[in-house]
């Protein structure tokens, strides 16, 4: 009914059809999936997009680790311990994920990146003591004794030390969870982000599409404020039709994989 009465408003002579209407529209959802894919494709928008999610990811955990260490807590020597560098910790994170190739990270999908960034974290958690800034990001939210413990390794060894293996194991133990969890929300958080992102340029898009569609199909002089009613309703509905056709359109590759 809404889309009839401002049809009929913008151009009450010889007005579009509702079938023809429907028609541009998904045909204009059609075209923003594919311009948004190209985007996504042939553009490197999300490389730049994780690249500053993740910096801004390990920001945030330097400056929680920072604030969090108690004084002596992580050094042993009464001194407030140096804060973590997040520049350092993403270009050994990215050593150990995909051998120093920053792009190769970027580039993956959110869910692939995550898989590498995990790979590579349990690198670090092998030998915690050589890549104590990212230990400390990771796992900012973990207690400041877990941490002092396994940076502080298992022992030499010997019978009098089996207690403090015993508490680097449990400590190992704890930080491995975090990490994942961190790791998790950082894929959470970043995928929601991008798809929020993409929602809005699909939006638009579909906007300034059916805004041209439109000025080409009615005559001359008809354009009235049930023609901008239209184009505004031809935008919500080409917008949201657009993600879900990427959707089916990736399902379907999957299932032909």
């Amino acid at each position: 009914m809404l889309a009839t009465s401002l049809l009929q408003d913008a151009a009450p002579v010889d007005a579009m059809s509702i079938t023809g209407y429907l028609t541009m529209v998904t045909a204009i959802g059609a075209i923003t999936m594919a311009l948004i894919q190209t985007v996504k494709d042939m553009t490197p928008a999300r490389r730049f997009f994780q690249r500053a999610a993740f910096r801004r990811w390990l920001a945030e955990g330097a400056h929680d680790a920072g604030r969090a260490s108690p004084r002596g807590e992580l050094g042993g020597t009464g001194a407030a311990p140096a804060p973590p560098d997040p520049s350092l910790a993403e270009r050994r994170i990215i050593s150990l994920a995909t051998d120093g190739d920053d792009r190769a990270l970027y580039d993956l999908p959110i869910e692939q990146m995550c898989g590498q960034v995990n790979a590579a974290l349990q690198v670090v958690l092998d030998y915690p003591a050589r890549d104590a800034d990212v230990v400390r990001i990771v796992a900012s939210e973990s207690s400041p004794g877990d941490l002092a413990q396994l940076l502080a390794g298992p022992g030499d060894g010997t019978p009098a030390q089996a207690a403090q293996r015993s508490a680097f194991v449990d400590a190992r133990t704890r930080i491995t969870h975090q990490f994942q969890r961190a790791v998790d929300g950082f894929q959470i958080r970043t995928s929601f982000r991008w798809k929020w992102w993409l929602q809005l340029l699909s939006l638009a898009l579909s906007g300034a599409l059916t805004a041209f569609a439109m000025a080409l199909s009615l005559p001359t002089g008809r354009h009235t404020l049930g023609t901008a009613g239209a184009i505004g309703l031809g935008a919500l509905l080409s917008g949201f039709l657009a993600p879900v056709a990427r959707d089916l359109t990736a399902a379907i590759q999957r299932l032909r994989r």
